[in-house]
Protein backbone atom coordinates (compact mmCIF):
# COMPACT_ATOMS: atom_id res chain seq x y z
CA UNK A 1 0.00 0.00 0.00
CA UNK A 2 2.79 2.39 0.90
CA UNK A 3 4.67 1.70 -2.31
CA UNK A 4 1.56 2.21 -4.42
CA UNK A 5 0.93 5.56 -2.78
CA UNK A 6 4.50 6.65 -3.37
CA UNK A 7 4.29 5.52 -6.99
CA UNK A 8 1.13 7.53 -7.46
CA UNK A 9 2.71 10.60 -5.91
CA UNK A 10 5.77 10.25 -8.11
CA UNK A 11 3.57 9.92 -11.20
CA UNK A 12 1.72 13.08 -10.20
CA UNK A 13 4.99 14.95 -9.72
CA UNK A 14 6.31 13.66 -13.04
CA UNK A 15 3.13 14.77 -14.77
CA UNK A 16 3.46 18.23 -13.24
CA UNK A 17 7.12 18.40 -14.28
CA UNK A 18 6.18 17.37 -17.83
CA UNK A 19 3.56 20.13 -17.85
CA UNK A 20 6.23 22.61 -16.71
CA UNK A 21 8.67 21.37 -19.34
CA UNK A 22 6.00 21.51 -22.03
CA UNK A 23 5.11 25.05 -20.94
CA UNK A 24 8.79 26.08 -21.01
CA UNK A 25 9.29 24.57 -24.48
CA UNK A 26 7.08 27.35 -25.88
CA UNK A 27 9.67 29.90 -24.82
CA UNK A 28 12.80 27.83 -25.35
CA UNK A 29 13.90 29.61 -28.52
CA UNK A 30 12.63 33.04 -27.43
CA UNK A 31 14.51 33.12 -24.15
CA UNK A 32 17.30 30.67 -24.96
CA UNK A 33 16.79 28.30 -22.06
CA UNK A 34 19.19 25.71 -23.52
CA UNK A 35 21.95 28.23 -24.31
CA UNK A 36 24.91 27.13 -22.22
CA UNK A 37 26.45 30.58 -22.42
CA UNK A 38 23.60 32.06 -20.39
CA UNK A 39 24.44 31.75 -16.68
CA UNK A 40 21.85 30.21 -14.37
CA UNK A 41 19.92 32.52 -12.07
CA UNK A 42 20.68 32.38 -8.35
CA UNK A 43 17.96 30.73 -6.23
CA UNK A 44 17.95 31.14 -2.46
CA UNK A 45 17.46 28.20 -0.08
CA UNK A 46 13.98 29.40 0.76
CA UNK A 47 13.01 29.56 -2.93
CA UNK A 48 14.61 26.15 -3.51
CA UNK A 49 12.43 24.69 -0.70
CA UNK A 50 9.22 26.31 -2.01
CA UNK A 51 9.78 25.47 -5.69
CA UNK A 52 8.70 21.75 -5.54
CA UNK A 53 5.38 22.73 -3.95
CA UNK A 54 4.19 24.69 -7.00
CA UNK A 55 6.62 24.47 -9.91
CA UNK A 56 4.16 25.83 -12.51
CA UNK A 57 3.51 28.94 -10.44
CA UNK A 58 7.22 29.71 -10.19
CA UNK A 59 7.80 28.95 -13.87
CA UNK A 60 4.89 31.11 -15.02
CA UNK A 61 6.07 33.92 -12.78
CA UNK A 62 9.63 33.63 -14.16
CA UNK A 63 8.40 33.52 -17.79
CA UNK A 64 6.19 36.55 -17.16
CA UNK A 65 9.16 38.38 -15.71
CA UNK A 66 11.31 37.38 -18.71
CA UNK A 67 8.57 38.46 -21.15
CA UNK A 68 8.27 41.85 -19.44
CA UNK A 69 12.05 42.24 -19.50
CA UNK A 70 12.08 41.22 -23.17
CA UNK A 71 9.54 43.95 -23.99
CA UNK A 72 11.59 46.48 -22.05
CA UNK A 73 14.70 45.33 -23.92
CA UNK A 74 12.95 45.66 -27.28
CA UNK A 75 11.71 49.13 -26.34
CA UNK A 76 15.22 50.15 -25.29
CA UNK A 77 16.68 48.70 -28.49
CA UNK A 78 14.13 50.69 -30.51
CA UNK A 79 15.09 53.83 -28.59
CA UNK A 80 18.79 53.14 -29.16
CA UNK A 81 18.15 52.52 -32.88
CA UNK A 82 16.27 55.81 -33.22
CA UNK A 83 19.00 57.62 -31.30
CA UNK A 84 21.66 56.03 -33.53
CA UNK A 85 19.81 57.15 -36.68
CA UNK A 86 19.30 60.62 -35.21
CA UNK A 87 23.02 60.85 -34.39
CA UNK A 88 24.02 59.71 -37.90
CA UNK A 89 21.63 62.27 -39.43
CA UNK A 90 23.13 64.98 -37.22
CA UNK A 91 26.65 63.99 -38.29
CA UNK A 92 25.77 64.14 -41.98
CA UNK A 93 24.15 67.57 -41.62
CA UNK A 94 26.55 69.33 -39.28
CA UNK A 95 30.00 67.70 -39.39
CA UNK A 96 31.84 69.09 -42.40
CA UNK A 97 35.09 67.23 -41.78
CA UNK A 98 34.66 64.02 -43.79
CA UNK A 99 37.14 61.97 -41.75
CA UNK A 100 35.56 62.87 -38.42
CA UNK A 101 32.03 62.36 -39.80
CA UNK A 102 32.85 58.83 -41.04
CA UNK A 103 34.54 58.01 -37.76
CA UNK A 104 31.48 59.11 -35.76
CA UNK A 105 29.02 57.20 -37.97
CA UNK A 106 31.02 53.97 -37.98
CA UNK A 107 31.49 54.21 -34.22
CA UNK A 108 27.79 54.17 -33.35
CA UNK A 109 27.03 51.58 -36.05
CA UNK A 110 29.73 49.07 -35.03
CA UNK A 111 29.63 49.32 -31.23
CA UNK A 112 27.17 46.72 -29.95
CA UNK A 113 27.28 47.18 -26.17
CA UNK A 114 27.30 50.00 -23.67
CA UNK A 115 30.92 49.54 -22.60
CA UNK A 116 32.24 49.75 -26.17
CA UNK A 117 30.01 52.74 -26.93
CA UNK A 118 31.12 54.46 -23.73
CA UNK A 119 34.79 53.99 -24.66
CA UNK A 120 34.07 55.30 -28.15
CA UNK A 121 32.31 58.34 -26.67
CA UNK A 122 35.33 59.09 -24.50
CA UNK A 123 37.62 58.77 -27.53
CA UNK A 124 35.43 61.08 -29.60
CA UNK A 125 35.19 63.58 -26.75
CA UNK A 126 38.99 63.72 -26.50
CA UNK A 127 39.29 64.16 -30.26
CA UNK A 128 36.68 66.94 -30.29
CA UNK A 129 38.48 68.71 -27.45
CA UNK A 130 41.72 68.65 -29.47
CA UNK A 131 39.92 69.92 -32.58
CA UNK A 132 38.22 72.65 -30.54
CA UNK A 133 41.56 73.68 -29.10
CA UNK A 134 43.07 73.96 -32.56
CA UNK A 135 39.98 75.83 -33.79
CA UNK A 136 40.13 78.25 -30.85
CA UNK A 137 43.81 78.93 -31.48
CA UNK A 138 43.07 79.43 -35.18
CA UNK A 139 40.17 81.74 -34.34
CA UNK A 140 42.33 83.66 -31.88
CA UNK A 141 44.98 84.12 -34.57
CA UNK A 142 42.29 85.06 -37.09
CA UNK A 143 40.84 87.63 -34.69
CA UNK A 144 44.29 89.10 -34.07
CA UNK A 145 44.91 89.35 -37.81
CA UNK A 146 41.45 90.86 -38.31
CA UNK A 147 42.08 93.46 -35.62
CA UNK A 148 45.45 94.30 -37.13
CA UNK A 149 43.81 94.66 -40.54
CA UNK A 150 41.10 96.91 -39.09
CA UNK A 151 43.77 99.08 -37.45
CA UNK A 152 45.64 99.25 -40.76
CA UNK A 153 42.48 100.17 -42.73
CA UNK A 154 41.46 102.77 -40.14
CA UNK A 155 44.92 104.36 -40.22
CA UNK A 156 44.74 104.41 -44.02
CA UNK A 157 41.34 106.16 -43.93
CA UNK A 158 42.60 108.72 -41.40
CA UNK A 159 45.55 109.44 -43.69
CA UNK A 160 43.26 109.78 -46.72
CA UNK A 161 40.96 112.17 -44.83
CA UNK A 162 43.96 114.24 -43.72
CA UNK A 163 45.34 114.35 -47.26
CA UNK A 164 41.96 115.34 -48.70
CA UNK A 165 41.74 118.19 -46.21
CA UNK A 166 45.17 119.34 -47.41
CA UNK A 167 44.25 119.50 -51.12
CA UNK A 168 42.81 123.06 -50.81
CA UNK A 169 46.21 124.23 -49.55
CA UNK A 170 47.74 123.10 -52.84
CA UNK A 171 45.15 124.89 -54.97
CA UNK A 172 45.61 128.36 -53.50
CA UNK A 173 46.06 131.53 -55.52
CA UNK A 174 48.14 134.57 -54.70
CA UNK A 175 46.28 137.88 -54.51
CA UNK A 176 48.21 141.03 -53.56
CA UNK A 177 51.03 139.00 -52.01
CA UNK A 178 48.59 136.96 -49.93
CA UNK A 179 47.69 133.31 -50.41
CA UNK A 180 43.98 132.65 -50.51
CA UNK A 181 42.08 129.38 -50.59
CA UNK A 182 39.75 128.64 -53.46
CA UNK A 183 38.31 125.43 -52.01
CA UNK A 184 37.35 124.12 -48.60
CA UNK A 185 36.90 120.39 -48.02
CA UNK A 186 34.62 119.42 -45.15
CA UNK A 187 35.62 115.88 -44.16
CA UNK A 188 33.62 115.00 -41.01
CA UNK A 189 35.50 113.63 -38.01
CA UNK A 190 34.54 110.21 -36.66
CA UNK A 191 34.84 108.32 -33.41
CA UNK A 192 37.69 105.81 -33.66
CA UNK A 193 36.00 103.00 -31.71
CA UNK A 194 32.73 103.37 -33.62
CA UNK A 195 34.58 103.51 -36.94
CA UNK A 196 36.50 100.32 -36.16
CA UNK A 197 33.27 98.61 -35.13
CA UNK A 198 31.64 99.63 -38.43
CA UNK A 199 34.67 98.31 -40.33
CA UNK A 200 34.55 95.05 -38.37
CA UNK A 201 30.87 94.54 -39.22
CA UNK A 202 31.60 95.34 -42.87
CA UNK A 203 34.39 92.76 -43.00
CA UNK A 204 32.20 90.17 -41.29
CA UNK A 205 29.50 90.88 -43.88
CA UNK A 206 32.08 90.36 -46.65
CA UNK A 207 33.12 86.98 -45.19
CA UNK A 208 29.48 85.90 -44.93
CA UNK A 209 28.79 87.07 -48.48
CA UNK A 210 31.76 85.14 -49.89
CA UNK A 211 30.45 81.89 -48.39
CA UNK A 212 27.35 82.07 -50.60
CA UNK A 213 27.05 79.73 -53.57
CA UNK A 214 27.11 82.30 -56.36
CA UNK A 215 30.87 82.74 -55.89
CA UNK A 216 31.48 79.07 -56.80
CA UNK A 217 31.30 77.24 -60.10
CA UNK A 218 29.51 73.98 -60.91
CA UNK A 219 32.43 72.02 -59.41
CA UNK A 220 32.13 73.93 -56.12
CA UNK A 221 35.41 75.74 -56.83
CA UNK A 222 35.80 79.39 -55.91
CA UNK A 223 35.63 81.75 -58.92
CA UNK A 224 38.69 83.84 -58.08
CA UNK A 225 38.14 86.50 -60.73
CA UNK A 226 34.63 87.22 -59.44
CA UNK A 227 35.78 87.23 -55.82
CA UNK A 228 38.64 89.61 -56.62
CA UNK A 229 36.31 91.96 -58.49
CA UNK A 230 33.86 92.04 -55.59
CA UNK A 231 36.62 92.55 -53.00
CA UNK A 232 38.03 95.47 -54.96
CA UNK A 233 34.56 97.04 -54.91
CA UNK A 234 33.84 96.33 -51.24
CA UNK A 235 37.30 97.43 -50.04
CA UNK A 236 37.53 100.52 -52.24
CA UNK A 237 38.62 103.58 -50.25
CA UNK A 238 35.49 105.49 -51.22
CA UNK A 239 33.33 102.62 -49.98
CA UNK A 240 35.27 102.34 -46.70
CA UNK A 241 35.00 106.09 -46.09
CA UNK A 242 31.24 105.81 -46.40
CA UNK A 243 31.33 102.92 -43.92
CA UNK A 244 33.11 104.94 -41.21
CA UNK A 245 31.24 108.19 -41.92
CA UNK A 246 27.83 106.44 -41.92
CA UNK A 247 25.26 109.22 -42.46
CA UNK A 248 27.80 112.04 -42.45
CA UNK A 249 28.47 113.72 -45.79
CA UNK A 250 31.69 115.11 -47.27
CA UNK A 251 31.21 118.58 -48.74
CA UNK A 252 33.18 120.88 -51.04
CA UNK A 253 32.73 124.66 -50.95
CA UNK A 254 34.53 127.18 -53.12
CA UNK A 255 35.20 130.89 -53.47
CA UNK A 256 34.79 132.83 -56.69
CA UNK A 257 37.57 134.75 -58.43
CA UNK A 258 36.06 138.10 -59.43
CA UNK A 259 36.65 140.20 -62.53
CA UNK A 260 39.17 142.24 -60.53
CA UNK A 261 41.15 139.03 -59.81
CA UNK A 262 40.11 139.10 -56.16
CA UNK A 263 38.76 136.16 -54.20
CA UNK A 264 35.40 136.48 -52.46
CA UNK A 265 35.31 136.14 -48.70
CA UNK A 266 32.09 134.16 -48.84
CA UNK A 267 32.17 130.47 -49.71
CA UNK A 268 29.63 128.86 -52.00
CA UNK A 269 28.41 125.29 -51.86
CA UNK A 270 29.22 123.08 -54.83
CA UNK A 271 25.57 123.14 -55.84
CA UNK A 272 25.55 126.96 -55.77
CA UNK A 273 28.77 127.17 -57.79
CA UNK A 274 27.16 125.13 -60.57
CA UNK A 275 24.93 128.14 -61.26
CA UNK A 276 27.90 130.40 -62.05
CA UNK A 277 28.71 131.54 -65.57
CA UNK A 278 30.21 129.05 -68.02
CA UNK A 279 33.74 130.42 -67.66
CA UNK A 280 33.56 130.55 -63.86
CA UNK A 281 32.31 126.97 -63.70
CA UNK A 282 35.12 125.87 -66.03
CA UNK A 283 37.67 127.64 -63.83
CA UNK A 284 36.61 126.06 -60.54
CA UNK A 285 36.12 122.62 -62.13
CA UNK A 286 39.54 122.70 -63.81
CA UNK A 287 41.22 123.96 -60.64
CA UNK A 288 39.73 121.13 -58.59
CA UNK A 289 40.59 118.64 -61.34
CA UNK A 290 44.27 119.69 -61.24
CA UNK A 291 44.31 119.46 -57.45
CA UNK A 292 42.87 115.94 -57.47
CA UNK A 293 45.11 114.91 -60.37
CA UNK A 294 48.12 116.12 -58.42
CA UNK A 295 46.99 114.18 -55.34
CA UNK A 296 46.59 110.95 -57.33
CA UNK A 297 49.97 111.47 -59.02
CA UNK A 298 51.72 111.99 -55.69
CA UNK A 299 50.19 108.75 -54.39
CA UNK A 300 51.48 106.81 -57.39
CA UNK A 301 55.05 108.06 -57.60
CA UNK A 302 57.55 110.32 -55.93
CA UNK A 303 57.55 113.90 -57.24
CA UNK A 304 60.90 115.59 -57.80
CA UNK A 305 60.49 118.90 -56.00
CA UNK A 306 63.47 120.54 -57.75
CA UNK A 307 61.81 120.31 -61.17
CA UNK A 308 59.59 123.21 -62.21
CA UNK A 309 57.42 120.99 -64.41
CA UNK A 310 57.40 117.27 -63.97
CA UNK A 311 53.97 116.29 -65.31
CA UNK A 312 51.86 117.02 -68.35
CA UNK A 313 48.11 117.18 -68.65
CA UNK A 314 46.61 116.99 -72.14
CA UNK A 315 43.19 118.62 -72.46
CA UNK A 316 40.86 118.12 -75.41
CA UNK A 317 39.06 121.39 -76.25
CA UNK A 318 38.92 122.37 -72.57
CA UNK A 319 38.08 126.05 -72.68
CA UNK A 320 34.49 126.16 -73.85
CA UNK A 321 33.20 129.56 -72.75
CA UNK A 322 36.36 130.34 -70.78
CA UNK A 323 38.43 133.16 -72.24
CA UNK A 324 38.48 135.85 -69.56
CA UNK A 325 41.66 136.41 -67.62
CA UNK A 326 40.02 136.09 -64.19
CA UNK A 327 38.85 132.54 -64.97
CA UNK A 328 41.97 131.38 -66.81
CA UNK A 329 44.59 132.94 -64.55
CA UNK A 330 43.84 130.82 -61.43
CA UNK A 331 43.94 127.60 -63.46
CA UNK A 332 47.32 128.26 -65.06
CA UNK A 333 48.75 129.66 -61.81
CA UNK A 334 47.79 126.54 -59.87
CA UNK A 335 48.98 124.31 -62.72
CA UNK A 336 52.40 125.98 -62.52
CA UNK A 337 52.48 125.64 -58.72
CA UNK A 338 51.74 121.94 -59.01
CA UNK A 339 54.29 121.36 -61.77
CA UNK A 340 51.84 120.72 -64.60
CA UNK A 341 52.55 121.63 -68.19
CA UNK A 342 49.25 122.04 -70.01
CA UNK A 343 48.91 120.91 -73.60
CA UNK A 344 45.56 121.88 -75.06
CA UNK A 345 43.91 120.67 -78.25
CA UNK A 346 41.47 123.40 -79.18
CA UNK A 347 39.54 124.85 -82.09
CA UNK A 348 40.26 128.40 -80.92
CA UNK A 349 42.18 130.15 -83.70
CA UNK A 350 42.52 133.55 -82.10
CA UNK A 351 42.49 134.94 -78.60
CA UNK A 352 44.80 136.86 -76.33
CA UNK A 353 44.76 134.04 -73.79
CA UNK A 354 46.40 131.71 -76.30
CA UNK A 355 49.48 133.91 -76.49
CA UNK A 356 49.42 134.66 -72.75
CA UNK A 357 49.30 131.05 -71.58
CA UNK A 358 50.70 129.04 -74.47
CA UNK A 359 54.13 130.31 -75.61
CA UNK A 360 54.26 127.62 -78.30
CA UNK A 361 51.29 127.24 -80.64
CA UNK A 362 51.10 124.60 -83.36
CA UNK A 363 48.43 125.30 -85.96
CA UNK A 364 46.99 122.93 -88.54
CA UNK A 365 44.93 124.53 -91.28
CA UNK A 366 43.37 123.27 -94.49
CA UNK A 367 43.83 125.17 -97.76
CA UNK A 368 42.79 124.51 -101.32
CA UNK A 369 45.27 122.86 -103.66
CA UNK A 370 46.28 124.61 -106.87
CA UNK A 371 43.76 122.71 -108.96
CA UNK A 372 41.06 123.09 -106.30
CA UNK A 373 40.22 119.38 -106.22
CA UNK A 374 41.90 118.60 -102.91
CA UNK A 375 42.50 120.13 -99.50
CA UNK A 376 46.05 120.37 -98.22
CA UNK A 377 46.88 120.64 -94.54
CA UNK A 378 49.50 123.20 -93.58
CA UNK A 379 51.39 123.06 -90.29
CA UNK A 380 52.65 126.18 -88.58
CA UNK A 381 54.54 126.77 -85.34
CA UNK A 382 54.44 130.08 -83.50
CA UNK A 383 56.90 130.72 -80.66
CA UNK A 384 56.47 133.62 -78.22
CA UNK A 385 60.13 134.61 -77.98
CA UNK A 386 59.47 137.31 -75.38
CA UNK A 387 57.82 134.84 -73.02
CA UNK A 388 60.76 132.45 -73.12
CA UNK A 389 63.32 135.24 -72.71
CA UNK A 390 61.51 136.40 -69.58
CA UNK A 391 60.50 133.07 -68.06
CA UNK A 392 62.49 130.18 -69.58
CA UNK A 393 65.63 131.27 -71.47
CA UNK A 394 67.17 127.80 -71.31
CA UNK A 395 64.06 126.29 -72.91
CA UNK A 396 64.35 128.85 -75.71
CA UNK A 397 67.82 127.54 -76.55
CA UNK A 398 66.47 123.97 -76.83
CA UNK A 399 63.47 124.76 -79.01
CA UNK A 400 65.45 124.49 -82.23
CA UNK A 401 67.19 121.24 -81.27
CA UNK A 402 66.19 117.87 -82.67
CA UNK A 403 66.78 114.95 -80.33
CA UNK A 404 65.62 111.34 -80.14
CA UNK A 405 63.71 110.90 -76.88
CA UNK A 406 63.04 107.73 -74.95
CA UNK A 407 59.40 107.48 -74.01
CA UNK A 408 59.81 104.34 -71.90
CA UNK A 409 62.81 103.58 -69.77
Amino acid sequence: MGLQQQHTQIQVQLSKMEDVIQYLNQYKLLHGFENQLIPAAYISEEQRAEFPNDRMKWVRKSVATLTALMKELEAEESTVKKARLHFIDFCRKHIKDIKMRDMAEQGVENKTNYQELSQFQHKMHSRIERVNHVAEETMRTHNQQLEQYIIHVHSHLKLIASELRDIPNKTRVKVEEQWKLIFSFLIPEWDELEAKDHLRKHLEWILTELEKGHYRDDNDQEVKSTVRKELEKWLDTKQLLQIVLQEKVMKVSCRKVTNENNVTKASFSWEQSNNWSGGEKWSKNMTLFLGLLNYVAEKRQHIQANMKRHRTVILDNPFGKASSDHVLSPVFFIAEQLGFQIIALTAHAEGKFLKDYFPVVFSCRLRQSTNGSKLVMTKEKEINQAYFRDHAPISLERLGDVKQMELFI
